[in-house]
């Protein structure tokens, strides 16, 4: 017969998977959010591509992103960096949105090819901010995933 003692922690039924990240969630918005700023400048073409602040805001969130994945021991880094992407895609979408008009100006994206004309200009409007939304969304989860 076994002789061993049942214990309390024994008969808790311990989860499978979580949803919760090993980074808190402030941190999660914080690392998400440092990537805005050229987000913005750009939409809004406030600063030039090739100057040294645009390339700064480009690349200075991405040594952090990094240093965090080499520096933070994390139970699910993988996990963790998805759900940032993740904020981050977001984020960027978003932005997309709320800039659109400013950073289009009077000559919005019009869809070319062989369906060029063929959609009522509302829903065309509608096609193109889906597809920016849904390629901000992938991108933020590819960088998440690389990360």
């Amino acid at each position: 017969m076994n002789d061993k003692k049942t214990t309390k922690k024994d008969l808790q039924v311990q989860p499978r998977w979580s949803w919760r990240t090993d980074i808190p969630l402030v941190w999660l918005v914080v690392l998400a959010a440092i990537s805005m700023p050229r987000t913005i400048m750009h939409d809004l073409r406030i600063i030039p591509l090739d100057s040294g602040l645009y390339t700064a805001l480009a690349a200075v969130p991405l040594l952090i992103y990094l240093a965090v994945a080499i520096l933070r021991k994390n139970k699910r880094p993988f996990y963790d960096f998805l759900v940032i992407g993740l904020l981050f895609g977001l984020f960027l979408a978003v932005t997309h949105q709320l800039t659109w008009s400013a950073s289009w100006g009077d000559s919005p994206p019009k869809i070319g090819g062989n369906l060029e004309g063929m959609l009522d200009p509302l829903l065309e409007t509608f096609v193109l901010r889906f597809f920016t939304f849904t390629s901000s969304v992938m991108t933020g989860l590819t960088f998440g995933t690389i990360f």
